[in-house]
Parts: structure tokens; sequence; C-alpha cells
């Protein structure tokens, strides 16, 4: 067997849960029948159905239905003061014709004990649910300047009475149930939406002139939120399902963007010239990182042709300088001198002086003065010209000639940078 409370939504598979069942459904009340219904795939007969109600409740014996009327009986827990009742009435029924009868005074009596008994309707306590806590979410919402309490209390207080007191409907017509799981799937997807926004308002301090108000209203969110899926999940067996619902919405949303209904298309047009400007702008970071790339590339290849020819002209110093010292002791030992030493130090300062003179209009011994050091310089013809030729350049000069073969100097340097060549003495 598998049945259904038409009220909490409970399946019972066994005859002595539906039994225990009776008296502690907390969605019925006290002194109302428990309503039940079949299981939506289940093929029970009518005979089937009636011995199926007889065994969960002995004392009522239904009457036979149709297969139609078998969606819904309902189970009623009936005290002997009831059953007295019911009798008093039948007999009043059946002796009309007697004025002033002992079973009329009966039926009076009886009628009396009902009016005592009368109960409010349960939609007449919905609404009186719905109204209260929507007047009260309006005077807050007129008081703190917002209507979102409004509307929270409103739609809370709408989907209670449903679950409270009508769910029996929304089981019993599909079509009433359906359009509930839809209620409550775009209730929870605006209440999630309505989060989102409040936390971003919130934290960034636009909410409401009351940073208080404004978080105990978030977190009035936030409790209804997780209400409302509890309720949805206990409404999940329903169609149609979340990601129908979400699925339908975004197509819905698509469609009428690209259809020009408006605010929707408005929102499609700012969403593309925002992802145009973003896929702009990015191109143009990719482009100048490219370029950027690209110059930092030939700058680190100029550097590095710049450094290989700084160390090949070094190494053509250091092997012009070899050959000078040589052919330069050379000629000093043929005239009768020693050699000199050729200080790292004083090439280095040698190298300095090149570079000075080769500037325009410092080709002169001014800057040397200050070291109180001798000094030779020339401009060759050309940059190839060898040390041979300078040599004889300076010894066919006297004061050049005078310098090369002191024997006051020790030590001397020697540099060539280009067409202009020093050599300096110590």
């Amino acid at each position: 067997m598998d049945i259904i409370c038409a009220k909490c939504g409970r399946h019972f598979s066994s005859i002595e849960d539906a039994r225990q069942h009776r008296g502690h459904c907390k969605e019925t009340s006290e002194g109302e029948a428990i309503r039940w219904i079949p299981a939506p795939k289940s093929k029970i007969t009518p005979e089937e159905w009636e011995s199926l109600m007889k065994l969960i409740n002995p004392r009522d014996v239904s009457p036979p239905k149709a297969p139609s009327d078998i969606e819904l009986t309902a189970i009623e827990s009936t005290s002997s003061r009831e059953h007295a009742e019911t009798k008093t009435s039948i007999s009043s029924s059946s002796t009309a014709g007697s004025k002033g009868s002992p079973d009329e005074k009966k039926a009076d009596k009886s009628g009396i004990k009902k009016t005592a008994n009368y109960r409010i309707p349960n939609w007449l306590i919905a609404l009186l649910f719905i109204f209260s806590l929507s007047v009260i979410g309006l005077g807050i919402s007129l008081y703190i300047g917002s209507f979102i309490p409004f509307w929270l209390l409103t739609g809370f207080s709408f989907i209670y009475s449903i679950e409270k007191w009508f769910i029996y409907f929304t089981r019993k017509y599909k079509v009433i149930g359906r359009l509930y799981r839809l209620l409550l799937n775009f209730s929870i997807l605006s209440l999630l939406g309505l989060i989102i926004w409040s936390g971003i308002k919130l934290f960034s301090q636009q909410f409401i002139y009351s940073p208080l108000a404004g978080s105990l209203i978030f977190l009035a969110e936030f409790v209804l939120f997780i209400w409302m899926w509890r309720v949805v999940a206990k409404n999940s067996w329903r169609w149609p399902s979340m990601k129908l619902t979400v699925f339908s919405l975004i197509c819905l949303f698509v469609i009428f963007a690209f259809a020009g209904v408006q605010p929707v298309s408005s929102y499609k047009d700012n969403v593309i010239s925002k992802l145009n400007t973003y896929w702009t702008e990015q191109k143009l970071k990719t482009e100048e990182n490219l370029e950027q790339a690209k110059i930092e590339t030939q700058k680190r290849i100029e550097e590095q042709r710049i450094e290989e020819q700084k160390a090949k002209e070094a190494q053509i110093q250091t092997e012009l300088n070899q050959n000078y010292a040589q052919l330069f002791n050379k000629f000093r030992a043929e005239n009768g001198k020693l050699p000199l030493t050729f200080d790292p130090k004083l090439n280095e300062l040698a190298s300095q002086r090149a570079i000075e003179i080769s500037q325009p209009g410092n080709f002169s011994h001014e800057g040397i003065k200050k070291y109180n050091l001798g000094e030779n310089i020339a401009m060759m013809a050309y940059s190839t010209d060898s040390n041979t030729r300078l040599l004889e350049q300076w010894a066919n000069s006297s004061g050049h000639r005078s310098n090369m073969l002191s024997s006051m100097y020790t030590r001397t340097g020697f540099a060539r940078v280009g067409s202009y060549v020093v050599q300096i003495f110590d």
C-alpha cells in the first residue's frame, strides 16, 4: 500500500503507521478529519480502497465510491457524543410532522450544540493573517522608507497560509498544485536576487539610512530564504521543477531581449555594450603588451650587441696595447733607455682621456694637468692605422719624443678610441 496524508503530504506504506498518524498530524487542527489520498501511481480499486479505510479506522465505514471519487477520502475520529448527535438528527428528520415532540427537542438541542461549537473558516483565518502581517509590514516600510519589509511579510503570510490551511487543495487539483509550485520557484528565485542586491547595498553602505535596520532586514531575508528552501524541498515532487523554471526564465529572457521587449532589450544592449568594451580593452591591452614585449626584446638585442661590441673593442684594445707596448719598449731600448711598465690604472685613465679629446673642442692637454702627468695625444687619419705608424709620428715630434725617452718616468698607460690615441707617463 502507498497512501498520502492530504494535509502534511507524508507517505505511509503500512496500516500501523497510518493509524498512529491519526491525531498526530501537525497540519490538521484538533477535531478536524484526516484526509487521505492514494499515491499518484497507485492502481487501487474502489473495493480495495474501502477495505483499506476500514482497516485504518474500523469505526468508520465509507460507502463504495466510483473510481473518480477515490482521490479524496475523509477518515473522521468521532466520539460517542457525535454518534448520538447523528442519531438524533436522523430521528428528527423522520418525524418532522409532529410538533413539540421529544425528537424535535433533541434536534433543537443538537442544533444548539453545533452553533456553540462553531469554528471560524480557514479561509477567513488565512485572510486575517495575511491582512495583519501586510499591515505590519506596511507600517515598518513607511517607518524605514523601504517597501522590502511589506513584500517580505506579505509573501511569507500568503505562502504560510497555503501550507497551513490550503495544502489539501494543491494536492487534490493538479493545476492548482502546479501553479503553486511555480509560485514557490519564482518566490525563492526573487528572494535570492533580493538577498544578493541587499548584501551589495548593505556592505557598500548604500542600503538605507540606518545600518541597524538594514542589517535586520538582510537577516530577515536570509531567514525567510531558509524557510522558503524547506517549503520548496517539501514540494519538490511537484512539477515544474526548479531546473525547468530557471531554464524557462533564461529562454524567455533571451527571446524577449532579441525581440525588442523593454526593459529586457535595454538590459541586453547594456550587457553587449559592456562585453564589447571589455573585449576592446582586452584587445588593446594585448596589443600594448605585445608591443612592449617587442620593444623590450629589441632593447635586449641592442644591449647584447653593445655588450658584444664593447667586448670586441676591449679585446682589440688589449691587443693594441700589447702590440704598442712591445713597439714602445723596443724603441726605448734602441735609444738606450729602460723599458716602462704599462699600468692598468694608467691604461684606464688614458681611455678616459681619449674619450674626452674626441669631443669637439677638447683636443688639448688641459684635462691631464690636474693629474701632474706627462701625456702624448694624437688623432690618426684612420682608426685602422697601425701602432707602428703612430710610433713613427710621435718619434718625429720633439715634444712627444722627449716624453717617450724620458728617464724620469717608470710607468705608462696607452689607449685608442677610434681615431684618437692617448699615452700617459708617470
